[in-house]
């Protein structure tokens, strides 16, 4: 595909940039428990970045953590998934891409943090879904609230390029859902007992009104839980835990959510703040892709835009979505397909493609750059739901192991 480079460009001050990238890619496993998983990675020399979930049977989290730019992060990616397959193949299991678990969770006990305590349908609900998150380090908190600011509105055009879960699990067996994302619809669900104000993120232009917001969002859950609003655990709420140090806590009662508490799907990360980045930006709209291909395409996609903007600005990207989890739900029934506002997301897509693939060649990034110009090829024409729908259509029937098998031979693409 041609795209034209003639977009003006100037020079970046030093601080005015991204300079670190990091992935967490969540997975299902099947045929192993991840415990074994994770078992087996401790054996080994060169042990991969691995996390449990909070379904720790099925699910399985792998980190790519401060990669200086986009190309070391799509290499490492690869590396540590393909291992991560790898080590499952050995304990005789299958890790599979996607953004649903295909098994029953009904008899699960979550990993209890502060907010799976707060509620039990939210603790439930993230059983069985898994995502893709991009996390940015920026030099300097002007840059990243400008960032952060064209991001969030941009959360559909993310979820539209991801999506995954057209299908999920009940009783045995695999049903259509009529969504292209339903993992993004069952966030409506697992946050009803809470404020609206933890889903959407707000427009936010410095750190103190980021800190007055995420004040406020305590106060009315902590009011709410005091009025019986939330289907709170309180034996875990009060369970006295023990820090490594020997110290001691419990999850109530606290002043304030942490920043990783509110689900945002872009959030602002300043507990990872550090000396080189003065802020941090979470994205966590996307599905977990079903490739590799996949994944190295959607954080080329993102931190593409995220040059551009480090050298040229906000003013000339446009940005005719405003984030809200409507335009995002209205994306997960159509994905590429979606209409809003009578603006098609597919040319939404193909006009912030050139951005992306300049701010991609103007650091010297040709290999992922090259990504990005296929996306209008490769992702608006057959998206990974559509990829995923056109092979299951073969089949008279659906039991998992059927759309398994087909997730965990298409991951290592």
């Amino acid at each position: 595909m041609a795209i034209s480079t003639s977009i003006a460009t100037r020079t970046a001050t030093p601080k005015r940039a991204v300079v670190s990238i990091s992935n967490e890619t969540e997975f299902g496993i099947r045929g192993v428990q991840a415990s074994k998983v994770l078992a087996a990675n401790s054996c080994r020399r060169n042990r991969l970045d691995l996390s449990p979930e909070v379904n720790t049977i099925h699910a399985i989290e792998s980190k790519v953590s401060m990669a200086a730019n986009v190309e070391e992060l799509n290499h490492r990616l690869r590396r540590s998934v393909e291992q991560l397959s790898n080590i499952t193949r050995q304990e005789n299991g299958q890790l599979y891409g996607g953004g649903v678990i295909f098994e029953d969770v009904s008899f699960i006990e979550p990993i209890r943090y502060r907010t799976t305590s707060l509620s039990e349908r939210c603790a439930k609900s993230f059983l069985d879904i898994n995502g893709h998150q991009i996390i940015i380090g920026v030099g300097d908190q002007q840059l990243g609230f400008e960032i952060y600011n064209t991001l969030r509105n941009l959360n559909p055009v993310l979820l539209a390029i991801s999506s995954s879960s057209p299908y999920t699990y009940h009783d045995g067996e695999v049903r259509e859902t009529g969504y292209q994302s339903s993992r993004i619809i069952r966030y409506s669900k697992l946050l009803e007992r809470f404020p609206s104000s933890m889903l959407e993120s707000p427009q936010l232009n410095s750190y103190e009104e980021y800190f007055e917001t995420l004040r406020s969002i305590s106060r009315v859950v902590k009011e709410r839980l005091r009025n019986g609003m939330l289907d709170a655990n309180w034996e875990e709420l009060t369970k006295i835990r023990t820090n490594e140090d020997g110290s001691t806590y419990s999850y109530y009662p606290f002043r304030s959510l942490e920043p990783h508490q509110i689900y945002w799907f872009a959030r602002p990360r300043p507990d990872f703040v550090n000396n080189e980045s003065e802020f941090v930006l979470e994205l966590r709209v996307p599905d977990t892709p079903i490739t590799i291909s996949s994944m190295q395409t959607l954080n080329a996609f993102v931190i593409g835009l995220t040059y551009f903007i480090a050298k040229n600005g906000v003013e000339s990207i446009p940005v005719p979505f405003n984030g809200t989890f409507d335009d995002i739900s209205q994306t997960a029934k159509s994905s590429t397909s979606t209409q809003i506002n009578n603006t098609n997301m597919s040319n939404v897509i193909s006009t912030l493609v050139r951005y992306s693939y300049t701010g991609l060649l103007e650091e010297g990034f040709v290999e992922d750059a090259t990504r990005v110009a296929n996306i209008n090829e490769n992702y608006i024409k057959s998206n990974n739901t559509q990829a995923i729908q056109t092979a299951m259509r073969n089949s008279e029937k659906l039991p998992p192991s059927v759309i398994i098998n087909y997730l965990a031979g298409e991951l290592r693409k």
